[in-house]
């Protein structure tokens, strides 16, 4: 099976060509439709199975491809499979074009040819990180589907040593990417429950067996004892992957169902399984949630606590700002003007003001008590992503998709400083303490 399965439009074919030329001589093992005939329902299948089969999902972002519904139906499925995508960009497409699946997504910038070969090494780095757990993912997700073609024939089910491997596996998906499926999750618990049916047998089989001769009682009692010990290690896993399973749902309810699962062998005197412990651990980890916040309509960029901790200050695609109670996390403004998605904020020194910056190319301060807009500071070419006070509040410096930082009076608003240097966009910023130093990230 390939460990790339890339999505393209036609238009972009030659490009594509390059680069599965590429990966190959990187020794990886890329999958491409390159049939350009209207696909049959056999090659449609083949291509949704190759997307499964496949170790990552890399689609070449171009005007062509996100309007594709062949592309569209492609993405689908490989978000419904819970696989490992990786966005590249081409040539050039506007943000709320690109569908919202790989929106959220860091994406690789090929769109200059000249930086072809640091793209590349970029993209190697991305599908090598955390490898094993993908591939892991993807054979995991075979098999399942292979079962549920099948008509979940219990002949293709896990056993044994594969079955305990897929439970950890599977035990440790809540904090990792890709996580399971819905599917991959039915089919170890009903590996799991296979099991636990053919252990019931031997005890039952063993029962029978003292009937025949008590001269194997002491044999069968054994078997039996160790019988149900794996069968109560059996319901302390199955009971430890529900818990697992429900994490992202009802976290209280995970730690319910991860306490079943320590005590279905601590009552019994027998130390709780790996997994049970793990469970339990991550179910309570997920419930020190103390406040969610809703109100934005839009994915959520930047985030600020104002000086003395009482207050929230957040950045959205929704073009707003707001500011929240941080201890009741009762939203007490909403910050409108910029007329682009807002990237980040920051508050000043003393809390009073409240900075943002914003894809409309401008950076605006506020008032933070009244949410009053104070100064609208102009001069980026492109996006605004980051922004900083300095430590004595007067000034502020901005980051910018135009591949420059600027410094301003945080009084006047008049520009100061242009810092130009940087080859690509500029995402952050930050002063030294004393405030004669600034940091920027790109």
């Amino acid at each position: 099976m390939a460990e790339v399965f890339i999505s393209y439009s036609r238009k972009d074919k030659d490009f594509v060509r390059k680069l599965n030329d590429a990966l190959i001589a990187y020794e990886r093992n890329p999958w491409i439709d390159w049939k350009d005939i209207a696909p049959t329902a056999e090659w449609n299948e083949e291509i949704l199975h190759n997307i499964e089969a496949a170790d990552h999902f890399v689609f070449v972002i171009s005007p062509d491809s996100v309007v594709s519904s062949n592309c569209k139906r492609e993405i689908d499925h490989a978000a419904q499979n819970h696989k490992k995508m990786v966005p590249i960009f081409y040539r050039p497409v506007a943000d709320d074009e690109i569908p919202e699946t790989l929106g959220k997504l860091q994406r690789i910038d090929f769109d200059h040819d000249a930086n072809f070969n640091s793209s590349l090494e970029t993209l190697i780095r991305a599908l090598d990180t955390d490898l094993e757990w993908t591939q892991a993912h993807t054979r995991l997700l075979i098999r399942a589907k292979e079962w549920e073609r099948e008509g979940k024939d219990s002949s293709f089910l896990l056993r044994g040593k594969d079955l305990g491997e897929a439970e950890r596996w599977m035990v440790k998906g809540a904090d990792r990417d890709p996580k399971p499926t819905t599917l991959q999750s039915q089919y170890i618990l009903t590996c799991r429950q296979a099991a636990t049916r053919t252990q019931r047998v031997i005890i039952t089989a063993v029962a029978a067996a003292l009937l025949v001769a008590l001269g194997l009682a002491l044999y069968a009692f054994l078997q039996r004892n160790t019988a149900q010990q794996e069968a109560r290690e059996a319901r302390a896993r199955e009971l430890a992957a529900y818990a697992t399973d429900s994490l992202g749902a009802d976290a209280e309810r995970s730690i319910l169902l991860g306490m079943h699962a320590v005590n279905a062998t601590l009552r019994f005197s027998e130390p709780p399984v790996p997994a049970a412990e793990q469970a339990l651990h991550q179910a309570i980890l997920s419930s020190h949630v103390r406040l969610t916040l809703r109100g934005h309509l839009a994915p959520v960029d930047g985030v600020a606590f104002n000086p003395d901790g009482k207050r929230l200050a957040t950045a959205s695609w929704d073009q707003t700002a707001r500011v929240w109670d941080a201890v009741s996390g009762q939203e007490l403004l909403t910050l409108r003007g910029h007329s682009g998605s807002v990237w980040s904020v920051a508050f000043s020194p003393d809390g009073k003001r409240l900075a943002t910056t914003s894809d409309d190319q401008t950076a605006k301060v506020w008032d933070a008590v009244s949410g009053q807009q104070l100064l609208t500071l102009r001069g980026h070419m492109g996006p605004v992503y980051g922004v900083a006070f300095s430590p004595d509040g007067k000034r502020l410096a901005t980051t910018g998709f135009d591949k420059t930082a600027k410094v301003w009076d945080a009084g006047s608003g008049q520009e100061l400083l242009t810092l130009r240097g940087h080859s690509s966009d500029v995402l952050c910023v930050a002063f030294s303490p004393d405030g004669n130093r600034l940091a920027t990230a790109s």
